[in-house]
């Protein structure tokens, strides 16, 4: 059945209809979730406000297809056989002299610089693959200080020796406190009477007191 408003090409081989359809589907299958709904909605004026509303929400819109129902397969082999190597995507200014065709005074259609947000001409299955959301970043765990509150001046306690990355503090070392309050010495010292057999403690570094 002929979509919506498009010309049939001349020809047509069922073999030509496979691979139509193989190639809509791709072509459906590579947009993002919110653009591939509107294949399903059957309505014209629905489906052109949706369209309509994804374009100015920065998806990039087919109108022909996308918007209005046409066949991808169909649109994009007519664009072709007229020479098009590109198109402007819904809200981009429309194309003004076809290719091929030079007036004096008009700007040339220039197959080879397509302007940012166009929409490139393929009926090339490798030109469609399917749409993969992009990877949220993994999220940052804020590093917890190992400084506890001040015990007496110059004196803090220590919330255990061990970084985030696993390593071990020793005695005497340098330790930047991930929560902003400078950097701290870091000290150690066998003891009896420590339900761990050892007390632990850090002081200001002179550096930045």
């Amino acid at each position: 059945m002929r979509k919506r408003g498009w010309l049939p090409i001349n020809n047509m081989t069922p073999s030509t209809q496979t691979t139509q359809a193989a190639f809509d589907q791709a072509y459906w299958l590579a947009q993002p979730p919110a653009v591939q709904a509107l294949e399903s909605i059957a309505d014209f004026a629905t489906r052109l406000a949706k369209a309509m509303q994804l374009a100015t929400q920065g998806y990039t819109i087919d109108a022909p297809i996308m918007a209005w129902g046409w066949d991808p397969y169909l649109v994009m082999t007519q664009r072709q056989q007229y020479g098009y190597k590109w198109v402007p995507s819904a809200l981009m200014a429309p194309v003004t002299m076809a290719p091929g065709v030079n007036l004096p005074g008009a700007i040339a259609y220039n197959a080879n610089n397509p302007p940012p947000g166009a929409i490139m001409v393929s009926v090339n299955l490798a030109d469609y693959p399917p749409f993969t959301p992009p990877v949220a970043p993994a999220p940052v765990v804020p590093a917890v200080s190992l400084v506890g509150i001040a015990e007496v001046a110059g004196y803090f306690q220590a919330i255990g020796n061990t970084l985030q990355n696993g390593s071990k503090l020793t005695d005497g070392a340098q330790y930047s406190d991930p929560s902003g309050r400078g950097n701290f010495i870091y000290h150690q010292s066998a003891s009896p009477f420590a339900p761990n057999g050892m007390v632990q403690w850090f002081t200001q570094s002179p550096a930045t007191s």
